[in-house]
């Protein structure tokens, strides 16, 4: 029988896959764990509800909310969780966290126009995103949520990072814990001033399940 040898360009994914080995696995949990609040956008309390929400490569993103309601100056718990997600080498991750102070609408209404907007920021170009803050396009987005002239946004941020640039801060970090402060855009005459937040985020990498760390 003859032998016949294929050109390494002719051979399948599978088969270049299988003759690379076991392409490496990463699972990581991503948590918004606080915000301090210096400055309400309010005179006293803000109503805050919170949205979480993770993209990871082709996959839909996840979207979580939480009501936390009436809030004043101090810290304040919001552990929501995405995870654990398992990441392929390859892929690109972005994060999205936004809180608005809004104590007039529904829920309902919340949760949609919340939802709608993480997606629109994960949507958005690199380049239209300079450090990553968003308030002023949540403002623009969620602006229907704004029954009064007290509401806004007084956190909007989004990250995107690639699997190596998560493993690199996580190899350096683990757990990774990540602080930064957001000043409000301007509020009306007769409100608490511009708000004034600091967020905290957690991201921590595990070993994945038949993976190398």
């Amino acid at each position: 029988m003859e032998n016949v040898r294929l050109d390494p360009a002719a051979r399948d994914a599978s088969t270049i896959a299988r003759l690379k080995g076991p392409q490496q696995v990463h699972e990581y949990h991503f948590e918004f764990q606080k915000f301090h609040i210096t400055n309400t956008r309010a005179v006293h309390n803000d109503t805050d509800t919170v949205s979480l929400a993770l993209k990871n490569g082709a996959q839909p993103a996840q979207v979580l909310i939480k009501h936390l309601g009436d809030v004043n100056n101090g810290d304040h718990l919001v552990q929501l969780k995405i995870g654990p997600i398992v990441f392929r080498d390859s892929e690109q991750v972005s994060l999205v966290t936004t809180v608005l102070n809004s104590g007039h609408k529904d829920q309902a209404s919340l949760d949609e126009g919340l939802t709608t907007a993480a997606n629109q920021a994960i949507d958005l170009a690199l380049d239209e995103v300079p450090g990553g803050v968003l308030i002023e396009f949540f403002t623009h987005w969620l602006v229907n949520l704004f029954a009064v002239d007290c509401d806004g946004v007084v956190i909007g941020q989004r990250w995107t990072w690639s699997v190596s640039e998560l493993k690199a801060h996580t190899d350096t970090h683990n757990p990774w814990v990540i602080e930064h402060a957001y000043h409000g855009t301007d509020s009306a005459v007769g409100c608490g001033g511009n708000s004034d937040y600091t967020g905290t985020w957690i991201v921590v990498r595990r070993r994945g399940p038949g993976g190398h760390g």
